[in-house]
């Protein structure tokens, strides 16, 4: 039974012999993608007034502080930014979203298409592709402005309604080590 044995290990080896590429190395490419949360708000129809909660506002905005692109890896290899939107409208109108890349000095530096998600969409999905080799500014990118739209009905907004919007984002980024 020991000879059998051993017989059949010499077999398994001899039959697991390959000749071996290692020059596949070189061909290997390091691309990295990153995914990373951009911009997630709530709101209600009371944020639409103001303090007082008498005069209604169309629209609100807000500028916050952008800082992915500040870092030298992510600068110097960044080929190409999906930008990914989901949003959930309960209000009784349509609603919006424009944001904007801007630079130290306020400057746009892109401008995603206009979102617009319609009253009662519960599941709105929205990508957008940006090449960097075709908007070089964007890297120049330091805070991101959103701004909020209602859609005029002609019906009266109520602060006191408790419908809400929901809206989310990130980005991925496809990177690619040079």
């Amino acid at each position: 039974m020991k000879k059998f044995s051993l017989y059949l290990f010499a077999i398994f080896l001899s039959s697991c012999v390959q000749n071996l590429d290692l020059d596949q190395v070189n061909d290997f490419s390091l691309e990295p993608i990153l995914n990373v949360p951009l911009v997630y708000f709530t709101i209600t129809p009371s944020q639409f007034f103001d303090a007082n909660g008498a005069n209604p506002q169309n629209s609100f905005s807000d500028v916050t502080n952008f800082s992915i692109f500040e870092g030298g890896f992510v600068r110097n290899n960044l080929v190409q930014i999906d930008f990914n939107v989901g949003a959930k409208n309960l209000f009784d109108r349509a609603i919006t979203i424009t944001i904007e890349f801007l630079n130290a000095s306020d400057q746009i530096t892109y401008q995603l298409a206009p979102i617009l998600v319609q009253s009662g969409d519960l599941n709105y999905i929205f990508q957008e592709v940006v090449m960097i080799s075709d908007n070089p500014r964007m890297l120049d990118t330091s805070k991101l402005k959103v701004i909020v739209e209602l859609e005029s009905t002609g019906n009266s907004l109520e602060s006191n309604d408790l419908s809400e919007f929901e809206f989310k984002s990130s980005i991925t980024a496809h990177l690619e080590n040079k």
